[in-house]
């Protein structure tokens, strides 16, 4: 028989694994379901009321490096205070994305950190069991050690990143900015710009929210709404979609003052048709990129 006491440590183990593959993996929106808590409600600034429409034709949109997959840490030369000023000074986008991801890590890690510590005096009587344990803190006391090199508000530096991110037209940046409260009418621009090129959580975030917002009518946001639905049934990615889709039709009456829990597609145009359609497509193709 397995003592109480050992499965109640595998099962913090679990845990542990579980927690550190959600914050590893990318939130552009890709390959995640937005966390259960209530999104923070929208700023009513006069500097967000007003927002410009989307950006004109031609303008080049840059894709990180690190799109999916786990951090890689090892990635720049340097301190990780090097590799913030040189991301800032130089204006380099992808550069920036890269360690702010980083940087949210580093505040995940730390408190990882805290609650296995914590443990540290127990003893499961498995030699094994307490090497991984160990194994496990002196990894994240690593790490830790490579954050600490970024001097002042970890979280004030991040979204200095993510301004660069935006500026640099990185794609999913500005979905990540608008999660960490910003509403600013570059990063609103850009959100709604990237939603139509196919980012998941862009397109969660313009589907849910007001659409006076982002600057744009009720028939653009019906097509972004529609593009869900659409993708929602495709038999490969369709599951990653429908619950997103779920949450937003869930979240929408009270952050968008819909009426209704469901979205309704039945007065549509076509041409709002035509465009979700097309949004669809552009986003099954995002989800279907292979992890590197």
């Amino acid at each position: 028989m397995i003592s109480s006491q050992k499965l109640v440590f595998w099962g913090l183990i679990a845990l542990v694994f579980v927690g550190g593959w959600w914050y590893l993996a990318p939130w552009d929106g890709e390959s995640q379901t937005p966390a259960a808590e209530p999104l923070p409600a929208p700023s009513m600034s006069p500097s967000n009321q007003t927002v410009p429409g989307p950006s004109p034709t031609g303008t080049v949109v840059t894709e990180a490096p690190r799109s999916v997959g786990p951090l890689n840490w090892g990635m720049y030369s340097g301190t990780m205070q090097d590799q913030v000023q040189k991301a800032l000074t130089e204006r380099n986008g992808p550069m920036a994305a890269d360690l702010a991801a980083m940087l949210q890590e580093c505040l995940n890690i730390s408190r990882m950190h805290a609650f296995n510590s914590s443990r540290g005096g127990n003893s499961s009587g498995d030699p094994a069991i307490e090497a991984l344990g160990k194994a496990m803190l002196q990894e994240e006391q690593r790490q830790i050690s490579y954050c600490q090199a970024v001097g002042g508000d970890h979280q004030q530096v991040r979204l200095q990143l993510l301004m660069v991110a935006v500026e640099q037209n990185v794609f999913g940046a500005a979905d990540t900015s608008f999660q960490a409260g910003v509403r600013t009418p570059d990063v609103l621009k850009q959100l709604v710009r990237d939603a139509r090129q196919g980012s998941l959580g862009s397109l969660f975030h313009v589907a849910t929210y007001n659409a006076r917002l982002f600057g744009i009518d009720a028939e653009a946001q019906s097509a972004v709404r529609y593009a869900l639905k659409i993708a929602s049934a495709d038999p490969t990615v369709g599951s990653r979609v429908v619950r997103l889709l779920e949450f937003s039709e869930h979240l929408a009456p009270g952050y968008a003052d819909e009426s209704s829990a469901t979205y309704d597609y039945s007065k549509m145009s076509e041409a709002a048709r035509k465009e979700g359609a097309e949004i669809a497509a552009r986003l099954v193709k995002q989800l279907m990129k292979p992890k590197p």
